[in-house]
């Protein structure tokens, strides 16, 4: 399997503040360019009823992206009150309207990869599966500013946050991964199964322009002064996985559950504290619960479905070197419960055409959605539909409701840049309404 990828993205004059004031104005572009290539070889082994599968995986990405700061019109206004507060005279630090920083930053990643799987047939009900996985992965990153305010008083210099230094860095890590489980099938209807995965996710070169640190770790700036490490660590995660599968009721109803246990180690975490983006290692994190799922053929046009997943714990462990935020607390856009339950319908209008329909009842418990702070937000609760017709030609025509009910909830919150201790939030769509047309051929 072959891909090829690229992604343009250029916006300007953006409210890099997010107030209603003209304080801080971003451009910025960003360019990816992503080849991948996979090669797998399929076989069987008859003599020990062994299917196995064996691969060769490459990609190459490159990155591009430049950034533009501009002080908005009342920029000098807004600094010359907030510093005035703390003791410097207005118009001591400069942000007078008009470009204060060009930035740009690159960064590749190569990936090399060989793996096999297979799967074996013991007979009696059992079978053991395996899979091993040989990865190589190198990233490199930069970050330089093509220019900054010369200004020995420009107001991110006085305040030590910026110019941080230039840097160019880069990060090679090898590991192995990989599965091994069993299956056991005492009948037709039932299938247990246990499997131990051991997960890598390489690490990187974080890209950003306090990657290697703010002004007093910048030696141009400060005499002796030393660049902080812009790279992270690969996380490595040890899975337990315990369940069965079950069909029952004569075929009508199928009960998939399962028990799992993660036992992670430097675990990378996204962060953006109102100014700078970055990547950090938690040193550890666990993570465990149970998942069940079920299928109810209610009748011959009725399915009801029913999923449900509860994960009492999931939080890294206490780390003295990582943010108080996050130490020792909850994963993000981790609930501890969450459910959803659906009925779809599909029953003949006439010999040619079928009424079909869902309703969707999705529930999401209290969690907290900032990487940056303890904030949370409540439970949500949404439900969502469609019905339509769906003739034998192939073609269905359906109307579609997302979130019928208006639910107003945030999805994620961040830092606001300039304003310490203030949030902004990105909201969940709203209602959402449409006509859908498919065909088959």
């Amino acid at each position: 399997m072959t891909a090829l990828r690229k992604f343009d993205v250029s916006q300007r004059d953006m409210d890099a503040d997010f107030s209603g004031a003209d304080i801080l104005i971003l451009d910025e572009t960003f360019n990816s360019r992503f080849f991948s290539q996979e090669l797998t070889w399929n076989g069987r082994i008859s003599s020990i009823n062994a299917d196995y599968v064996l691969g060769l995986f490459f990609s190459d990405e490159k990155i591009r992206v430049s950034r533009e700061l501009d002080w908005g019109r009342q920029a000098q206004a807004y600094w010359n009150i907030l510093l005035s507060a703390q003791g410097i005279p207005a118009g001591f630090a400069n942000a007078a309207a008009g470009v204060t920083a060009r930035e740009r930053m690159r960064g590749s990643s190569k990936s090399y990869a060989g793996f096999a799987h297979t799967n074996v047939d013991l007979g009696g009900g059992f079978s053991l599966l395996g899979g091993l996985r040989y990865s190589v992965e190198k990233k490199t990153g930069s970050f330089a500013y093509e220019y900054y305010s010369p200004a020995p008083n420009a107001v991110f210099r006085v305040l030590g946050v910026s110019p941080g230094p230039n840097y160019s860095d880069e990060r090679t890590d090898k590991a192995f991964s990989g599965t091994v489980g069993g299956q056991f099938r005492p009948n037709d209807d039932i299938m247990l199964f246990a499997t131990y995965n051991r997960g890598f996710k390489a690490g990187g070169v974080n890209m950003d322009a306090n990657g290697a640190g703010g002004r007093t770790n910048n030696p141009a700036e400060v005499p002796g002064a030393v660049p902080l490490d812009p790279t992270y660590k690969p996380e490595t995660v040890n899975a337990f996985e315990l369940g069965a599968k079950t069909e029952y009721w004569g075929g009508r109803a199928r009960t998939n559950i399962s028990l799992f246990y993660y036992d992670i180690s430097n675990i990378q975490v996204a962060q953006f504290v109102g100014l700078r983006f970055t990547v950090l290692n938690g040193k550890s994190a666990v993570d465990y619960g149970m998942e069940i799922e079920n299928t109810f053929k209610l009748t011959d046009s009725l399915i009801l479905n029913v999923d449900a997943t509860w994960i009492p714990e999931a939080k890294i462990k206490e780390d003295a070197g990582i943010d108080p935020v996050l130490s020792d607390h909850r994963f993000r856009f981790a609930p501890e419960f969450q459910a959803n339950a659906a009925i779809n319908l599909d029953t003949p209008i006439n010999d040619s055409a079928n009424l079909v329909g869902r309703i969707q009842y999705q529930y999401s418990g209290p969690q907290m959605i900032n990487n940056a702070s303890l904030a949370r937000r409540g439970a949500v609760n949404l439900v969502n539909g469609n019905v339509g017709v769906r003739l034998n030609s192939g073609v269905t025509a359906e109307i579609w409701a997302q979130n019928i009910f208006n639910e107003i909830y945030p999805s994620q919150l961040f830092a606001t840049p300039l304003q310490t201790g203030d949030q902004n939030a990105y909201l969940a769509p709203p209602r959402t309404f449409g006509l859908r047309f498919r065909a088959t051929f």
